[in-house]
């Protein structure tokens, strides 16, 4: 899993009123944050200078997630699992082998109570389908499906699978994973399951500030 301890931000202007920001991170201290945030944001300066255009690929791709680390947990000295605070302050369980699949609604929903359980019971058949075939063609796969606010969470828990493999995308992908949680558990090694609801459900705000703080 890549989560770093240590993070800062470096500025470098690309104009008389505009500056680009870098940020940097580090698990050996904050002069070694601060000089990768010092590359990285020399590096977009130049890339906007020459008329190319950044691409934010921040989540689940090209760098790892800017979340304040809460607890890890270990086994045999490796770190198999992280619960982490995301953007929004929700709690995150990070984990390296033990497999969630992140499986959404379709965003188009009725206006109508009813049309909206029926889709949502249409989508949850075809789910079981889709999990069913996946078992028996695993042959020896367990595991448990969960219901969510937005969709539900696959978990299995009859064996360990690596985030980073092959194996995880292909189940990620018989699931019905999107493309961006496929590639976030590739590139970070690591599944994420929300432990804490979406503020905005509960009526609560957003945190004022992002990590680090």
């Amino acid at each position: 899993m890549h989560f770093y301890r240590y993070w800062t931000r470096a500025d470098v202007p690309i104009s008389d009123r505009r500056t680009v920001t870098g940020w940097g991170f580090s698990d050996t201290g904050l002069d070694d944050a601060r000089r990768v945030a010092q590359e990285r944001a020399r590096t977009l300066a130049e890339m906007i200078k020459s008329g190319r255009r950044p691409v934010d690929r921040y989540y689940g791709t090209d760098r790892p997630l800017r979340e304040e680390v809460l607890e890890e947990i270990t086994s045999d000295g490796e770190i198999e699992a992280a619960v982490t605070r995301n953007s929004y302050g929700a709690r995150v369980l990070n984990t390296r082998r033990v497999f969630f699949a992140d499986v959404d609604l379709p965003r188009r929903r009725s206006l109508f109570r009813r049309k909206r359980e029926k889709a949502r019971e249409v989508f949850e058949a075809d789910l079981v389908r889709r999990i069913q075939r996946t078992v028996e063609m695993e042959g020896d796969l367990r595991l448990r499906l969960y219901r969510t606010a937005g969709g539900y969470r696959v978990m299995i828990t009859s064996h360990l699978i690596e985030a980073s493999g092959a194996h995880a995308s292909t189940l990620l992908q018989h699931f019905g994973s999107d493309q961006l949680y496929v590639a976030l558990c590739r590139t970070q090694d690591s599944y994420r399951a929300r432990l804490s609801p979406k503020p905005w459900r509960m009526k609560f705000s957003r945190p004022p500030a992002r990590f680090p703080y």
